[in-house]
């Protein structure tokens, strides 16, 4: 079966939805257009009004903050509609011989952000508006990533690393993309020599 080629985002791992999440973030917030003076994101840390992590930084020292994360998923490929797992192999025309395997399909990936701020109504508005850009980027289906499922997990406080008051709030939302995973022929080889030479010597007794 053909591998089909208006692909545009392949999947890696939680390392490649993050850093798109990240980027697309910190583009939203970077429009005077729909973000509010207050909360809008620059490269140059002495202007920027808020940070967007796609990892935990460890310390947070400013606020406020998104923090983006992974949550436990399993990574097996899905099918959605029409849409079903494929796979496909690639021999050399003049050999004969397997060069590559292919499997594509859908894959999907619980992804948190928490917004952290040293205000009450600063957490409240920046859950607001991640909601509602949210809502509008989950309807573009024409997108290779997109979601289906906001949810909101509610207000906390948090002791921030100063000793004092942060006021937290968490968004997840699951996000669907493309796989494409690409086996060449060495590590096709690689795989079956340790399904026959390691795998039988093993006593599982």
């Amino acid at each position: 079966m053909a591998i089909d080629n208006t692909r545009t985002l392949v999947f890696r791992g939680i390392y490649s939805l993050k850093t798109t999440l990240e980027q697309v973030l910190r583009a939203l917030f970077s429009d005077n257009t729909i973000t509010p003076s207050t909360f809008l994101y620059s490269n140059t840390e002495s202007a920027t009004k808020i940070q967007i992590f796609r990892s935990n930084p460890g310390r947070v020292e400013f606020y406020p903050c998104i923090i983006i994360s992974a949550g436990p998923h399993d990574p097996d490929i899905q099918a959605f509609g029409m849409d079903q797992e494929k796979a496909s192999e690639e021999y050399n025309p003049t050999s004969g011989t397997l060069e590559t395997q292919t499997a594509t399909g859908y894959v999907s990936i619980p992804i948190s952000m928490k917004i952290f701020t040293k205000r009450m109504d600063d957490r409240d508005q920046l859950t607001d508006l991640l909601v509602s850009m949210l809502r509008i980027l989950g309807r573009n289906r024409s997108n290779k990533l997109w979601w289906n499922k906001i949810h909101v997990h509610g207000d906390s406080v948090v002791m921030g690393s100063d000793k004092t008051p942060v006021f937290m709030s968490e968004i997840t939302i699951t996000m669907h993309t493309d796989y494409t995973q690409i086996s060449t022929v060495d590590q096709i080889s690689l795989i079956d020599k340790i399904v026959e030479e390691v795998i039988p010597v093993i006593n599982f007794s």
